[in-house]
C-alpha cells in the first residue's frame, strides 16, 4: 500500500507534515499501519515537543478538532485530535504523544525520555515516517511486558497459554523480527541510554524467531523491566501503589456500572442534534448509524422523544382510556346516558393524564440532553417536539390537548400541557428528512395515505421556513448518511 491509497485526509496530513519538516513518526503498531491510514484504527503519532506549534497549526488547518479525554483517562503530553474525511465520512483519530508514556493499561506509570532516539532513526512506510524496525522492536519489548498487570499475570499463571501475549501483539513481534537486523538490535537498545541491556532484547528476538516465548519468560521479563526502569516511574513508592489501586477500583465492573467513564468529550460543550421526518423517512436507521459512527470516538447519547414503548404507565392509561370510550359508546346506545357520561369523563381524564405525563417526560429528556451537552457529550435526538408541528391536527411529538379545529374550545389541561412544551428550547441543529408521499407509502404501507399526507405537508412546511438542515431522504442511503455526518461534524 502507498500513501495514495489512504483516506484523502490522511494523504493531506502526511504531505503537509513532510512539507513543513515537522519531526514526527508513527511510533507503534506499524504492522497494521495500512488499516490506520484507511481510518479503521487510530494513528499513534510521536511528535517532537519543539515542533508542537507547527504540528498543531497544520492539523487545525486541515479541519482536525481537539477532544478532551475525561480525567480518568488523561495522560501528560498526550492529546487527541479527530478529523472527518469528507469523501468517505470516516473519522480519523490522531493519538498524539509529545512525551512517551507507557505501562499497564490505564495506569501508564512510566515515562521514557527516548523521543529523540526514535525520531532520529526513521524509515518511511506507506508514505509515513516510522521508527527503524530495531527501535520499534525494542519499544515493543518494553510495551508488551509493562502491559502485563496483576489480572493478566493471574490469567497467565492459571491458563498457561502457549503464547503469553495477545494475538495482535505476537503478530507484531513476528513482523518486526523478520525485518530487524540482529547486529543492530543490541546497539539500538543500548543507544536509548535508559539501562535496557541489548542482550535481553536479542534473546527476546531469538525466542520470537524460534517460537520459544512462554509464560515463565514473559513474567520474568516483566519483573526485570520494572527493576531496570524504576528511575523512570512517574509515581514511585506508595503513590504508585495507591494510584494503581484507584484505577483498579474506578474501572471495576460494579463502579463502571454505576458511574461509567466517558469517552472523549467536546471542549466547551457537545452538539445537540435532532432528527425529524415523517414515518418511513429513515429516522431510526440514521440515528443508529450516526450514533455508531460518532460514538466510537466521542461520548454520544441517543434520546428518543417519541412515545416511549417501554413505558408501562402510558400503555396502561391508553388501553384503559380506549376501553372506557368503548364502554361509554355502548352505554349511550343502551340509553344509559348518565353512566355513559361518567365513562366518557373517566376516559378523557386518563387521556389528559397520559399526554401531560408524556409532556413532562419530554421536558425531562430535554433537560437531560442539556446536562449531557454541558459535560461535553454529543446528543442525538430521534424525533423532537418542534414548534412548527404543533399546529397539525395530530402534532408529531407536540401538545395533544390543544384546539386544532380552531373553534375556541380549550380542553382541560391544555394550557398546562402547552406551558410544559414551551419550556423545551430548540436543539443546536435540526436535521429534517424529506421524502415524498409515494416513497413513504411504500416504506410504511400500514399507515393510511391521509396520515402520510398530513406528515409530508408538515415536514415540507418546516423545510420551506428554513433554519434547519434539510436532507432529501429519497437519495441513496449512503449519500444521506454522509450528508448527515457532515452536518454533525460541523457542530463539533
Amino acid at each position: 500500500m502507498t500513501v495514495m491509497d489512504a483516506l484523502t485526509l490522511n494523504r493531506q496530513l502526511f504531505a503537509d507534515l513532510d512539507d513543513s519538516s515537522v519531526r514526527y513518526c508513527h511510533f507503534k503498531s506499524n504492522e497494521h499501519l495500512e488499516a490506520a491510514l484507511l481510518g479503521r484504527t487510530d494513528l499513534d503519532l510521536l511528535v517532537d515537543p519543539a515542533h508542537r506549534e507547527a504540528f498543531e497549526s497544520r492539523v487545525v488547518a486541515l479541519g482536525f478538532k481537539r477532544f478532551a479525554a475525561p480525567a480518568a483517562r488523561q495522560l501528560p503530553g498526550v492529546v487527541d485530535y479527530l478529523g472527518l474525511d469528507e469523501l468517505s465520512g470516516a473519522l480519523v483519530h490522531l493519538h498524539v504523544h509529545y512525551r512517551l508514556i507507557l505501562g499497564e493499561k490505564r495506569v501508564k506509570d512510566h515515562y521514557l525520555p527516548i523521543e529523540g532516539s526514535l525520531l532520529d532513526r526513521c524509515r518511511t512506510l506507506s508514505g509515513v515516517r516510522a521508527p527503524s524496525p530495531e527501535d520499534e522492536l525494542v519499544l515493543l519489548y518494553v510495551r508488551a511486558h509493562l502491559k502485563i498487570d496483576l489480572r493478566e499475570r493471574a490469567r497467565l499463571m492459571v491458563r498457561r497459554p502457549p503464547v503469553p501475549y495477545p494475538p495482535g501483539t505476537h503478530r507484531e513481534m513476528e513482523w518486526l523480527a523478520e525485518q530487524a537486523d540482529s547486529e543492530v538490535i543490541d546497539a539500538a537498545a543500548e543507544a536509548w541510554g535508559i539501562g535496557i541491556p541489548g542482550r535481553s532484547v536479542s534473546e527476546f528476538v531469538d525466542r520470537i524467531r524460534t517460537g520459544r516465548l512462554d509464560v515463565a519468560y514473559a513474567l520474568e521479563r516483566k519483573r526485570a523491566l520494572l527493576r531496570t526502569l524504576r528511575p523512570y516511574r512517574r509515581h514511585p513508592g506508595i503513590a504508585g501503589v495507591a494510584r494503581k489501586a484507584w484505577f483498579a477500583a474506578r474501572f471495576s465492573r460494579p463502579v463502571r456500572t454505576v458511574a461509567p467513564v466517558a469517552k472523549r468529550l467536546v471542549p466547551g460543550g457537545g452538539p445537540y442534534v435532532a432528527l425529524v421526518g415523517a414515518d418511513g423517512s429513515g429516522k431510526s436507521t440514521l440515528v443508529t448509524d450516526l450514533a455508531g459512527w460518532l460514538g466510537q470516538k466521542v461520548e454520544t447519547r441517543v434520546l428518543y422523544f417519541g412515545i416511549p414503548k417501554e413505558s408501562v404507565g402510558l400503555r396502561l392509561r391508553a388501553g384503559a382510556a380506549a376501553r372506557l370510550s368503548t364502554l361509554s359508546h355502548r352505554l349511550r346506545e343502551a340509553r344509559l346516558d348518565p353512566l355513559a357520561s361518567r365513562a366518557h369523563g373517566a376516559a378523557e381524564a386518563l387521556r389528559r393524564s397520559r399526554w401531560l405525563s408524556l409532556a413532562r417526560h419530554r421536558r425531562a429528556l430535554d433537560a437531560r440532553a442539556r446536562r449531557l451537552q454541558r459535560k461535553g457529550a454529543a446528543v442525538i435526538a430521534e424525533r423532537f417536539p418542534l414548534r412548527e408541528f404543533w399546529s397539525m391536527d395530530t402534532p408529531m411529538d407536540g401538545p395533544r390537548l390543544g384546539d386544532p379545529a380552531g373553534n375556541g374550545h380549550r380542553p382541560r389541561g391544555s394550557a398546562r400541557e402547552r406551558a410544559i412544551y414551551e419550556t423545551i428550547g430548540p436543539p443546536d441543529q435540526v436535521i429534517v428528512l424529506s421524502a415524498g408521499l409515494d416513497s413513504l407509502l411504500r416504506r410504511k404501507p400500514e399507515l393510511t395515505a391521509a396520515t402520510h399526507r398530513q406528515k409530508v405537508d408538515a415536514v415540507a412546511l418546516v423545510a420551506e421556513r428554513g433554519g434547519h438542515e434539510v436532507i432529501d431522504a429519497e437519495r441513496p442511503y449512503d449519500e444521506v448518511l454522509l450528508e448527515a455526518k457532515r452536518v454533525v461534524w460541523r457542530l463539533l
